[in-house]
């Protein structure tokens, strides 16, 4: 997912994601795809903060 495309209100809704579960939902719901790595930090427990914002 490249955040760079994203409006502000889809960055402030996924940063208020607390879980990857949520972080999933709210993609499928906004029709974003996750990508594999993404997707792999997210499952093994990653912070969503972690997986994202450190680009």
């Amino acid at each position: 997912m490249d955040f760079k495309e994203l409006t502000e209100e889809q960055r402030e809704r996924i940063r208020s994601c607390e879980t990857a579960e949520e972080l999933q939902a709210l993609a499928r719901e906004e029709g974003l795809e996750l990508s594999d790595d993404e997707l792999s930090a997210l499952a093994g427990g990653a912070d969503v903060d972690a997986v994202f914002w450190r680009r």
